[in-house]
């Protein structure tokens, strides 16, 4: 049984393990038959994974009668996504003509990898939000200025903010479908030092397009890592995404058996091995089957169950990352004079205050 409180959430959970092939018991497909199609369609929009569960509802039509409108909602939403997907590896392939005359090198991150190197046996099921490229440091100038001479504008970021980012503000064309992100690293803090920019491009693999190599797997897999557990806070936060879970179990199917040891050392060596071990953990309890079961711990099934808990409590959640917000200004307001300067040059602005509420929200009712 999936150890969620909320019929919703598993009916969303549900329909991922058909779409990855995992069969189904009758109360799964209950908690599906029986939940509001509208409540469905807010989750998974949240978790951006509606491309991903049009393959589930297909893997059930045969078991469960489900309203016709439901199912052409979810066909249109992949079928939408087969046609972005085609104009983002349009867009790749000009970025690397542009980054090819330069001499540029370029290393295709997260999503953007599986336009070249899927790791979905369906790549139409996985929605794509941008195109993250990693570029080396003495390169990225030159990156850089060959993207706003073809066009791009960058968006804004607080120069306080973007001096220590590890990636630059985004780069937006007006023919272009997705911003562009040109990155330093995989991560900042112990995820910098966890899997280095160097180690990516040292690993990383040609592809058919000339400018743009791929990650190796396993540096896949620690980069998702990074980013779901650390970057967007998943492990100290209890926060789960269903897309980093349904990519992790996609990743699971390419990687050498040696691959999870050596991951579970690298974050072992920056203290963060309870990270990695829970997000294996959600894994397992959420998409059965391609986890290994020897790196996770009781303590990481504890965890991971308290995360599922409250992904299955949105106000919940929502109550606690308004706390995590409220303490982090104070804590900024307190003890950093530059960002005390900052924060309070920004309300002084015209429109600041209305923006600031609309930003927090937005991410409120990213919480569903």
């Amino acid at each position: 049984m999936i150890p969620c409180p909320s019929g919703p959430h598993r009916a969303v959970i549900s329909l991922l393990r058909a779409a990855c092939g995992i069969s189904l018991d009758p109360k799964e497909v209950q908690d599906i038959l029986g939940s509001n199609p509208e409540r469905i369609v807010r989750i998974a929009g949240a978790h951006v994974i509606l491309p991903t569960l049009h393959t589930g509802l297909q893997a059930i039509v045969e078991q469960a009668r489900l309203p016709d409108d439901m199912l052409l909602f979810f066909h249109e939403m992949q079928d939408a996504n087969k046609r972005r997907r085609a104009a983002m590896a349009k867009q790749l392939g000009i970025i690397s003509d542009l980054f090819a005359e330069h001499g540029i090198t370029a290393v295709i991150l997260k999503g953007g990898c599986e336009l070249l190197a899927p790791a979905y046996r369906q790549p139409e099921q996985r929605f794509i939000s941008d195109l993250d490229l990693l570029i080396s440091p003495e390169q990225l100038p030159t990156a850089s200025e060959v993207l706003m001479a073809a066009g791009c504008i960058q968006a804004e970021m607080a120069e306080i903010n973007a001096r220590t980012h590890h990636h630059l503000p985004a780069f937006l064309h007006p023919e272009w479908l997705v911003p562009v992100e040109l990155h330093r690293g995989v991560g900042q803090d112990a995820g910098a030092r966890i899997l280095t920019g160097e180690q990516v491009v040292a690993n990383a693999q040609t592809s058919d397009l000339p400018a743009i190599r791929i990650p190796s797997w396993p540096d896949r897999l620690t980069h998702l890592v990074i980013h779901a557990q650390l970057s967007d806070r998943g492990y100290p936060d209890r926060k789960i995404f269903l897309r980093h879970i349904v990519d992790l179990f996609q990743i699971a199917q390419h990687l050498p058996t040696e691959a999870w040891q050596a991951t579970l050392e690298a974050f072992t060596r920056e203290g963060q091995a309870p990270a990695f071990r829970s997000l294996l953990a959600e894994t397992e309890l959420l998409l059965p089957g391609r986890m290994p079961h020897q790196l996770i711990d009781a303590n990481a099934e504890r965890d991971a169950r308290l995360a599922i808990d409250l992904l299955g409590r949105p106000g919940k959640a929502r109550l606690r990352e308004a706390l995590r917000w409220t303490g982090w200004y104070l804590r900024m307001f307190l003890t950093d004079r530059e960002r005390r300067r900052h924060y309070l040059a920004r309300l002084r602005r015209p429109g600041e205050v209305a923006r600031l509420i609309r930003f927090h929200r937005d991410r409120d009712r990213d919480i569903r």
